[in-house]
């Protein structure tokens, strides 16, 4: 989601279709529900309550909920929030966000995706693994979503090979094949990958479509994208029926084997604008027409915020729960509550 600021171990290497992995594995029929539960961004304040909390107002429990690990808070796994969610019955959802701070368009400086590849947080990165491993719990794993976006420091516009942006996407792909190869090697098995970039590339050219940035099928599992439609009141409204077609198609031509998701979705209230619930049920009815029969799972971006200048100051806000009105409930309750929508996670072992 785009933010507005104006010993030794010696482990064998495991496939990742091995019999011995624990996968979150697509349903046969049906859709997983899932959320970011109103902790935004930082999953400092991710807990079992906020979850019960959404799953109350929604009317439905969810199979997996998401949030976000940034690198400033220290390169380990967050077993105590892992743990909470797990507890609810839900898969945890995270993703490893590799940056300094909340600093947007430019590359970090010091988490970049080449000091990554060439190993510099390698002994961090296997020890999280480690942790993860012996955590027992089942979860998807992200890494740096919404690449093929602008705004996050690990872009491909800001991290590409010998001053070439065109080489952006094998730079990302060595990345996240180096992130997944450690765990391998550190025996976490009980991890399903997802790739993530952005419904919509922020430059549209060629090197920045998100089929270019995709590791390959034998480092994924979920294939899945970020679709918001306008997320700061006064903002242009955005129709999610403008693009999904296209959207879809993204996607589903990347690989012919991986379920598909839209890990985050959203739209803020604004009535001057657009109609919020309208949105919603245009989402809904998109994801459960067998067109588009690889969908097997979404997930709400269920949070209100301020939105603040560079001073601090709030400039404006974000309405995007699902209780922003008694219509906007309405739908999505509505929706959420077919039987197409799964709410008890399914794993392969």
């Amino acid at each position: 989601m785009k933010l507005f600021f104006s010993g030794i171990f010696i482990f064998t290497v495991f496939s990742l279709c091995n019999a011995q992995d624990i996968k979150l594995l697509p349903p046969s029929t049906g859709i997983y529900h899932g959320t970011m539960a109103g902790w935004g961004i930082n999953g400092d304040s991710v807990n079992a309550e906020r979850v019960k909390n959404f799953t109350r107002t929604a009317g439905k429990d969810v199979a997996v909920v998401y949030f976000g690990q940034n690198w400033f808070d220290g390169i380990k796994f967050p077993a105590a929030q892992a743990q909470q969610i797990y507890s609810t019955g839900a898969i945890p959802f995270i993703s490893l966000l590799p940056r300094s701070s909340y600093r947007q368009y430019r590359m970090d400086s010091v988490f970049s995706m080449l000091e990554i590849v060439e190993g510099d947080f390698d002994k961090e990165l296997t020890q999280w693994a480690i942790d993860a491993r012996n955590s027992g719990i089942p979860m998807m794993l992200d890494f740096a979503p919404e690449m093929n976006g602008n705004w996050f420091p690990w872009s491909g516009q800001y991290n590409f090979y010998d001053g070439n942006v065109k080489t952006a996407g094998k730079l990302y792909k060595d990345t996240y094949r180096h992130i997944v190869d450690i765990f391998r090697k550190a025996g976490a098995t009980n991890i399903t990958w997802a790739f993530h970039p952005n419904g919509g590339s922020s430059i549209q050219e060629e090197w920045n479509n998100m089929k270019r940035y995709y590791p390959g099928d034998d480092y994924v599992d979920w294939i899945g994208v970020s679709i918001y439609g306008s997320q700061r009141i006064g903002d242009r409204w955005l129709e999610i029926i403008d693009n999904f077609d296209e959207i879809y198609d993204d996607m589903a031509h990347i690989s012919a084997k991986k379920p598909l998701a839209i890990f985050e979705f959203g739209v803020t209230e604004d009535k001057d604008k657009g109609d919020k619930s309208q949105w919603i049920k245009d989402v809904f009815d998109f994801v459960t027409d067998k067109k588009y029969n690889r969908i097997k799972l979404i997930s709400y971006w269920n949070q209100n915020f301020p939105i603040y200048d560079k001073q601090g100051r709030i400039i404006n806000y974000s309405l995007m729960q699902i209780d922003t009105s008694p219509e906007v409930l309405y739908v999505y309750r509505e929706n959420i509550n077919k039987n197409i929508f799964i709410s008890k996670p399914i794993l392969s072992r």
